[in-house]
């Protein structure tokens, strides 16, 4: 029975699992047969993976209204100057997560601070 070896070269893809290093191993990775390498504490099925990604950071915006104003007008605007937006009191406003349309809402009042009920989660084909 003979053993194989494997000659690499910087920059050149790993083989095959015979040529696995030690480093490789005590770093948690496999090779496939592919020759790419696979984290194997990274799991497998989606629900393993978004727990692991659970506690990750995602900016969240809510967008109370937009409007579009003459230059002339933005400079001369002052403390105490209303700025009207286009949408009407009472209208649900926009969710966005990672600038990301994800839903919309509906602004309430928590004790002192302003939340937002979510009213519609959009699919994700909807999305923009």
């Amino acid at each position: 029975m003979s053993k194989k070896t494997s000659k690499s070269s910087p920059g050149s893809r790993v083989q095959g699992p015979e040529s696995k290093t030690a480093s490789q191993e005590d770093r948690g990775l496999a090779t496939q047969d592919s020759g790419l390498r696979t984290d194997l504490n990274w799991p497998r099925d989606l629900r393993g993976r978004l727990s692991r990604l659970g506690k990750a950071g995602l900016e969240v915006t809510v967008e109370l209204g937009r409007t579009r104003l003459p230059l002339e007008q933005v400079v001369n605007l002052e403390p105490g100057s209303l700025v009207e937006l286009e949408k009407l009191s009472g209208q649900a406003v926009d969710v966005r997560v990672n600038g990301t349309l994800f839903g919309r809402g509906e602004i309430v009042v928590v004790g002192e601070q302003m939340a937002v009920r979510m009213t519609e989660l959009l699919r994700p084909e909807e999305m923009k």
